[in-house]
């Protein structure tokens, strides 16, 4: 009796041992199944990263790798790995080409009738219209323009000479170059005993030995070049120095608003002649040659920008006798030589500046007149560390009047 009451005692508790499993089954929530296609889809195609899951009985959550590692073997389409080399010019490719030089003439063999010689055909043309008979020749002596016929006439100042004609022939047209000894280490510069006898004689400048404390910077413009005129006289404003010009009457005809620039802002302005004739040379022509081209350069001053010129009168390349020194003062101006120049006027041979700024230190000198031209783009270039070189020496840059 006893064994079958635990019998039926195991029975009932097994019985209700399986319904209470099955009652928790069904309220136990159901797990689910992430597919592997969808866990690795949402990752860039080239990351290594595997994500682990993890499954609860609420939610599924998945962990993914912050990290995403690109194969170093594919670089941006955009961004080279290497940049270019430098690109280098062949030695045989690296020699400049001398500029054309035009040449304005009455004709190709005719050298004493020249005007000058200009690097840009434009002002060429512009002289040889200017004046009858003279025409354009490239440096092969070819014909390039024809200006106007020797029989046109064109306006000239009729003033007549401030001294009789015969007066002037009796002095010597002996055809001279200027020189000097140069001076280094702040020495003055020195010049011939007979050239100083001259200067004496018929007053002009060439060092202003009495200003010892002064030194004068002047810029010689026959023609433009790179706009470098109008840079320079930033450069002196920017500065508060004021310089002196001397300016052909080409220069001034084709750069009226630079040249009233130059005196709206205080600056000296010369005559540098209208052709820029060799003085002993215009004389042996005849008086009213070398007249004509200085009074030329004056009306083109006048009748361009409305002001006469300062009286100061530079001589192109630097070229005189005893008798044109004789005719520029009797026409109302002091003959302007220097006391430093250097080979700065040929726009394709330019001293490199570092070079150009040492050369002028170790020659400056009190009561200096620098001459420069203002074609230079390494005028341009040192003319601030020039000015505060001479600024620091305690000298003062005054105009040529000062």
């Amino acid at each position: 009796m006893k064994k079958t009451m635990l019998i039926l005692c195991f029975l009932f508790v097994w019985s209700l041992s399986s319904s209470c499993s099955y009652v928790f089954d069904m309220l136990r929530p159901t797990q689910s199944v992430v597919p592997t296609e969808v866990l690795t889809s949402v990752l860039p195609p080239e990351t290594t990263a595997s994500p682990s899951i993890t499954v609860t009985e609420t939610a599924v959550t998945t962990t993914i790798a912050t990290t995403v590692t690109v194969p170093t073997t594919v670089a941006p389409a955009t961004t080279p790995t290497t940049l270019p080399a430098a690109t280098t010019v062949p030695a045989t490719q690296a020699a400049t080409t001398a500029r054309e030089v035009y040449r304005v003439r009455r004709s190709a063999d005719d050298a004493a009738s020249q005007i000058g010689a200009y690097f840009e055909l434009e002002n060429a043309i512009r002289m040889a219209d200017s004046e009858p008979g003279y025409h354009v020749f490239d440096s092969r002596g070819q014909l390039v323009h024809e200006g106007t016929a020797s029989g046109t006439t064109v306006a000239t100042q009729t003033t007549a000479p401030t001294a009789a004609p015969d007066a002037f022939a009796a002095l010597d047209n002996t055809d001279l170059s200027f020189w000097y000894q140069r001076g280094y280490g702040g020495a003055q510069p020195s010049i011939d005993a007979g050239y100083a006898s001259l200067f004496a004689a018929y007053p002009s400048y060439w060092l202003r030995a009495g200003n010892p404390d002064t030194i004068y910077l002047t810029f010689d413009c026959g023609y433009e070049y790179n706009n470098n005129t109008n840079r320079i006289l930033d450069l002196l404003s920017a500065q508060g120095v004021k310089a002196s010009f001397f300016v052909t009457g080409s220069f001034i005809r084709s750069n009226p608003a630079t040249v009233t620039r130059m005196m709206n802002e205080g600056h000296l302005v010369g005559n540098h002649t209208d052709r820029h004739l060799r003085p002993a040379a215009a004389l042996a022509e005849g008086l009213q040659v070398f007249q004509q081209d200085i009074r030329g350069a004056e009306q083109a001053m006048l009748s361009n920008t409305g002001y006469a010129f300062d009286p100061f009168f530079r001589p192109p390349e630097g070229g005189f006798s005893e008798r044109s020194l004789a005719v520029a003062n009797a026409e109302g101006y002091t003959n302007v030589f220097w006391s430093f120049g250097y080979r700065d006027w040929e726009t394709d041979a330019q001293i490199a500046p570092a070079d150009a700024l040492a050369i002028i230190k170790d020659q400056l000198h009190g009561g200096a007149i620098l001459l420069l031209h203002a074609v230079s783009d390494t005028n341009v270039v040192i003319l601030p560390d020039l000015i505060a070189e001479i600024q620091g020496r305690g000298y003062v840059l005054r105009r040529l009047d000062s």
